[in-house]
Parts: C-alpha cells; sequence; structure tokens
C-alpha cells in the first residue's frame, strides 16, 4: 500500500512539471512572436526611409542635368538641398549601419531563442513520453493491486470458510477424544489379557523349541540312517585274469560307482553296512573253453554263471536280489574245479554291480 500512494505522488509531481513546462514554453513562443513581429515593423520602416533617400538623390542629380533650364539662385537653392540632403544619407548610412547590427543582434537572438525553444520541445516530449510510460506503468500496477485485492478477498473467503472447518473439526476432536478415553479403559483391559496370553505365549514357546529341538534331532538321525542306506556300487575288470586258481575271488578293479564306500576293488569283497534287501548283477566274458563263475555270501555259493565254449568267446550274466545282514560278504569267485582249463575272464567286459533295495529289521 506504501508503494502504491508512492507511485502516485510521483505521477502527480510529474504533470505539474509538465504543466509547468508547458505553460512557460507558450511564454516563450510569444515572446518570440513578437519580436519578430517587431523586426518586421522596423524593416518596413526601413525601407521606406531608404526609398525617400533613393529618391531625394535622384531628383539632386536630374537638376544638375539641366543647365540652363534655372536661373544661378534656383541652382544655389537646390546645392544647399543637395548638400543637406548628403547630410542626410550619411546619417542615413550610419543608421543603415546601426539598424544593420541590431537586425543582426535581432537574428542571432532569434536563433538562440530558436535553439532554446527545439531544446525545450525535445525535452517536453520525452517528458511527455516519460509521463505516458509511467501511466501506462501505473495501470499495470493498478491492475496487478486490483488482482491482488480481488486475491485477498477470495483469500478471506477461504479464510472465513477455513475458520468454520476448523469449529467443526474441533467438534469432531472432541467426539475423538471421548472415544479415546474410552478406548483407553478398553485397551488397559485388553493389556491385562494380553499379559495372560504373554505368559501362556512363553510357556507354549518352551514347549514347541523343546518338541522343535527333538524334532530336529529324530530328523538328523534320519538324515544319517538315509545316508547310509544311499549303498551301491558298479565295477568292472581291469585286465585279463588268466590261470585262475579253484574259489579264487575275482578282483573287479576298474570302479565305476562305490556309494558307501562298500566295495573294495584290491580284495573284490562287497561288505553290507546294514541290513536290508540288495540286488547283485554279475556279467562274465571267458575264452573259447568253459568255465564256471559263482556268486558267494558268506562263502556260500548263492548264485552261478556258466560262460560255454565258443568259437570267439563265451560269456554269461545272472543277477539275484537276496537279504544279507549287516558286516555279510558278497564277492564273485572261481566256481572250484569246474570247466575247461585254463580258467579266463577278459577285461572291462566282465562287470560286478550291486546296490540295497530297502533296509530290513
Amino acid at each position: 500500500m506504501v508503494r502504491f500512494v508512492s507511485l502516485m505522488l510521483c505521477v502527480l509531481t510529474l504533470k505539474h512539471v509538465a504543466g509547468d513546462i508547458e505553460q512557460r514554453l507558450n511564454i516563450l513562443e510569444q515572446r518570440v512572436r513578437a519580436q519578430t513581429l517587431q523586426l518586421a515593423f522596423w524593416e518596413q520602416d526601413y525601407a521606406d526611409f531608404k526609398t525617400s533617400v533613393t529618391n531625394t538623390l535622384a531628383t539632386f542629380s536630374h537638376l544638375e542635368g539641366k543647365e540652363g533650364d534655372a536661373s544661378q539662385q534656383h541652382k544655389a537653392s537646390v546645392r544647399d538641398e543637395a548638400i543637406s540632403n548628403r547630410s542626410s544619407q550619411k546619417e542615413l548610412e550610419e543608421y543603415e549601419g546601426k539598424l544593420i547590427q541590431l537586425l543582426r543582434g535581432f537574428a542571432s537572438e532569434k536563433q538562440q531563442m530558436n535553439k532554446v525553444a527545439d531544446n525545450l520541445s525535445e525535452k517536453f516530449e520525452q517528458l511527455v513520453n516519460t509521463i505516458h510510460k509511467i501511466n501506462s506503468d501505473f495501470e499495470d500496477k493498478i491492475s496487478a493491486l486490483q488482482f491482488d485485492v480481488g486475491n485477498l478477498v477470495s483469500g478471506r473467503t477461504r479464510y472465513d470458510r477455513g475458520l468454520s472447518d476448523i469449529e467443526t473439526i474441533q467438534s469432531h476432536l472432541k467426539t475423538v477424544n471421548q472415544s479415546l478415553l474410552e478406548t483407553n479403559t478398553d485397551l488397559y483391559k485388553t493389556n491385562a489379557t494380553v499379559a495372560t496370553i504373554n505368559v501362556d505365549v512363553r510357556s507354549l514357546r518352551r514347549s514347541v523349541e523343546a518338541e522343535a529341538s527333538k524334532t530336529t534331532n529324530n530328523i538328523n538321525q534320519i538324515l544319517t540312517e538315509m545316508a547310509k542306506r544311499e549303498i551301491a556300487f558298479s565295477a568292472r575288470t581291469s585286465q585279463r585274469l588268466e590261470n585262475l586258481e579253484q574259489w579264487e575271488t575275482i578282483p573287479f578293479g576298474d570302479v565305476i560307482t562305490n556309494k558307501g564306500n562298500c566295495y573294495s576293488k584290491d580284495t573284490g569283497l562287497f561288505i553290507a553296512p546294514m541290513k536290508g534287501m540288495y540286488v547283485f548283477f554279475v556279467h562274465i566274458v571267458g575264452s573259447t573253453k568253459s568255465n564256471e563263475i559263482s556268486l558267494r555270501k558268506n562263502n556260500n555259493n548263492v548264485m552261478w554263471l556258466y560262460s560255454s565254449p565258443s568259437t570267439i568267446r563265451g560269456n554269461d550274466a545272472n543277477m539275484i536280489v537276496m537279504e544279507i545282514a549287516e558286516g555279510d560278504e558278497v564277492k564273485v569267485v572261481k566256481h572250484g574245479p569246474w570247466g575247461q582249463t585254463p580258467f579266463y575272464v577278459h577285461n572291462t567286459w566282465s562287470t560286478f554291480s550291486g546296490y540295497m533295495l530297502f533296509p530290513t529289521q
């Protein structure tokens, strides 16, 4: 608001200064017009006086040219008049010189006054342009102030509405506070119930933890047992076996699989780690002569193979499913003396495999 009042005072001051300058320009213009008119009168008087003197001099010259037309007395009179006219001519020349100086002074003063008038006019135009610009800025600021006033009025309306909303909210807050008081009472009761429940939960948690520990131990035992039940092996002969002796154990030195590490490639024995149902498979490739091979459990024959004579190589394969106890030994041997010597088993093609189906009680 203070900026607006200051702006109004500035505009009024500029308008007053502009009016004063315009009034002074009008007075100066009137003075220039009056001096110009006076100068014109003086120039007209000088022209009339110069014409009169010129006519007098012409008359004098004409009278001197007429000899015998007048008497000597008349000539003397005319001569005196001519002398007088010559004196007047001198005075006229002096007057003309002064008048010329005066006219030059008036012309110089007029030129200076015209320059001053032009400068004042230019400054007046600049001042008018400045006033127009200030008026334009003032109108823009007035529009902005009107817009701000409108916003203030609108803001006041929103403020009044906000006050009404605040009163409504305060009323709601009172209701909410009352509800909170009632809720706090319920919370006290709930906290007592929760405390009782926490005691029960802690007791239940201890029970669950004990049961979980027991279950974990059982699982670990089961995993250990399951690891023991992962039993499987497969091996093949790593070299040719010639001149086998009766009941000699056939070693399968090239081990392919040995899950549970129950088969020994050095002894050719499979030792059962636990009681269960097992599957064994034997494949033998011999020579052109017959040969008998057997699978023994604890030095008892449980399965036989017969490699019949052939023009190339005889071979045979057999499989057995049987229950064995923990620590029982299973192996492949030359079955006694039966067959044709020398007893021969070919390498690589002859295999011995086995695995546990499931444990038994």
